[in-house]
Parts: structure tokens; sequence; C-alpha cells
């Protein structure tokens, strides 16, 4: 629906990643809880941990795919840009942009992904502020999922440490 179409708004960029990967991952949380057992506050506060994971997860991935390098995530970058496919980067990028280059990239990104076009994309979300943006966002939503974590109620315990580097590896990682 979306494809082709960089005008997308901040908020429905991030709808679309939460029912996307933040869904999957909330769901994968919430699986293994209730396999323990686990209810109530504790189940809530686990599946927001969950989402905020999955939203962060998605977001430095979307970055990846502009700053990866071939060997260190085992597949081509740019692969969004080219699909034609609005991520968050590009999204607050224009959000950034000054009226008249935003309409430019939005023009161009409503065309064939020629590899001049990639360049031209790629090159504005990194004049434009977008990586930083996204970094940004995607530190705000381990911040979210630290916090929903600390409120679950599993003080002291092995799981909540390994949860916790889980997130701390989640922004660290550079594939």
């Amino acid at each position: 629906y979306y494809k082709n179409r960089a005008g997308i708004s901040k908020k429905r960029c991030l709808e679309i990643i939460r029912k996307k990967t933040g869904a999957l991952i909330r769901a994968s949380v919430e699986a293994g809880a209730l396999c323990a057992g686990v209810k109530g506050k504790k189940l809530r506060m686990l599946s927001a941990f969950g989402e905020n994971m999955g939203m962060a997860f998605q977001i430095k991935d979307d970055l990846l795919d502009i700053l990866g390098k071939f060997c260190k995530i085992g597949k081509s970058t740019n692969n969004d840009i080219r699909e034609g496919k609005a991520t968050l980067p590009l999204v607050l990028a224009l959000e950034n942009a000054t009226s008249d280059r935003g309409t430019a990239i939005k023009k161009a990104f409503g065309n064939k992904m020629t590899i001049s076009n990639i360049k031209r994309v790629v090159e504005f979300i990194k004049q434009n502020k977008g990586i930083e943006s996204a970094e940004k966002t995607a530190a705000l939503y381990i911040q979210k999922a630290k916090s929903a974590l600390s409120q679950a109620g599993l003080k002291g315990s092995a799981e909540k440490d390994l949860l916790l580097k889980m997130a701390d590896y989640m922004m660290g990682r550079d594939h």
C-alpha cells in the first residue's frame, strides 16, 4: 500500500512497525511468559517490553539496511529503498528537510529506483538527520522496554538480567 510513496507520516510509519515487528516480538515474549505461568500486571509489562523491543529492532534493522555492510549483515544494503519502502529514517529525514528538497526526493522515490536515485535518497537521509533521528527513536523504545521490564516485578532474577542485556545488545548490533 505504501510502496513507492515516501510521504507517509511518522505516526503511520510507527503504526506499521508496531503491527509488524512490534506485534511479533510482543507475541514471542507473551508466549514464553504464559508458558511460565505469568499473569496480570507482570504479563502486561512483559508484553510492553516485547512490543517496545520489536519497535527498536525494526528501526535498527531499517538503519542497518542503509548503513550496514554486506559482510556484516549478510544481505545487500538499500533493499528497502530499492523496493520503494519508506522506512523511518526516510520519513524522519523528510520531516527535517525543507519542503523543496523533500518534494524532490518524494518524486525520485516514486520513480524507478535506479542506482542514481538510490544514492540520492541515501544521501538525503544522511544530510537531513534521518539516521540520527531514527537512532534516537530506537533508543526511546529501548528505554520504554527497560521501564516496562523494571515494572514487571522480576527483581534480581537471571531472566531480567538476560532481557536487559538483550535490550542493550539491540542498540549496539551491527548485523
